[in-house]
């Protein structure tokens, strides 16, 4: 298998770098927006095709030089029949920060997880630092097991009150209690696409095209 060399590594590598202040110094807003909407047109692409990633994380998306990301790591990946989309399988469905309510708790779930999946990783790309962070620092007794108990609650990650209206209200729609009031990822890659983006972004660069890496 011949894939292209990533030499940013994963934005998972590139959040700890700027968790510690060692983030690269052209990683700013632009290449922010530039990961985002890239990450959002490539499911929106994968979504097209009738595919469920059920593993988008930050560990998953590969960064070249440039910063651009590629999406990786299909081995949870389902074709879903787009008629019968609420019944899939939920074995091995992901890692648990990441895993939608529904998935969670039953078997019913459609490409809304990987929307669901989106809003944690949007929290993380404009915050800095991993989602959740803050409720396994608090309590040693917090485990995967309550996080996931606590998530089908209503539980979510804490959003930067320097995040802008705009890219908060994305990320709230995204982490919706009901799969129904998520967006589609065309719906967020148009809202977060240069054709919309004063409203939400202030950035100076030109958006590059993504691609996806199928493994």
């Amino acid at each position: 298998i011949l894939m292209d060399y990533m030499k940013g590594g994963s934005l998972s590598d590139l959040i700890e770098q700027e968790t510690r202040g060692l983030a690269p110094s052209n990683y700013d807003n632009t290449k922010r927006q530039i990961i985002l909407i890239g990450i959002s047109r490539g499911m929106m692409l994968l979504h097209q095709l009738h595919i469920i990633h059920r593993d988008i994380k930050p560990e998953n998306i590969l960064l070249d030089e440039n910063l651009h990301p590629r999406i990786t790591d299909f081995g949870l990946s389902k074709f879903f029949d787009p008629h019968h989309s609420m019944s899939q399988s939920k074995t091995d469905t992901g890692t648990a920060a990441y895993m939608a309510p529904e998935v969670i708790e039953s078997d019913h779930y459609n490409t809304k997880a990987d929307v669901y999946a989106f809003g944690i990783l949007m929290v993380e790309v404009l915050s800095g630092k991993r989602a959740y962070s803050n409720f396994f620092k608090s309590s040693k007794k917090n485990t995967i097991f309550q996080l996931k108990k606590k998530v089908c609650e209503g539980f979510r990650p804490d959003i930067d009150s320097n995040i802008k209206k705009g890219l908060r209200l994305i990320i709230e729609r995204c982490l919706s209690q009901n799969p129904k009031k998520r967006p589609s990822f065309r719906e967020i890659f148009n809202k977060l696409s240069l054709s919309q983006v004063d409203s939400i972004f202030e950035f100076e660069s030109n958006y590059a095209e993504p691609n996806v890496i199928n493994d």
